[in-house]
């Protein structure tokens, strides 16, 4: 697909490095209408065998379509190494990047908590 067709969307890691690579689009066409309505929150439950997301955009909750090659687990992990948490499950890990979504740019604390088979992402948004 060309980039008129895809808005721009891409991480800058805590690292300073930006990264938008093909395994990370997926994530990207899921929470696009969470980035157009610059939402407060983004969250990801996920277990082996069920997945839903939604947003907080001024206090109200909207569910997310999943992308058809949207995996959880794969977005996880890269926003795990962009955070600067480690790769390997734990029972709750913080970290933040930043989001860039057509030139704006919003600060992101990631928080990964895994219980009872299911890992939440959350991702707290603070638009700049």
């Amino acid at each position: 697909m060309s980039a008129m067709q895809n808005p721009s969307i891409y991480i800058i890691t805590n690292c300073g490095q930006n990264f938008s690579g093909p395994v990370i689009q997926p994530f990207f066409r899921t929470i696009l209408p969470a980035l157009r309505d610059k939402a407060d929150e983004i969250r990801i439950m996920a277990t082996a065998t069920d997945v839903s997301a939604e947003f907080v955009s001024d206090g109200n909750t909207v569910a997310l379509k999943l992308h058809a090659e949207f995996h959880p687990f794969v977005a996880s992990s890269r926003i795990r190494i962009a955070s600067g948490m480690s790769i390997m499950p734990t029972e709750l890990q913080t970290g933040s990047m930043q989001m860039v979504f057509e030139k704006q740019q919003a600060s992101v604390l990631g928080r990964i908590t895994t219980t009872d088979g299911q890992e939440t992402l959350s991702m707290k948004l603070t638009w700049n």
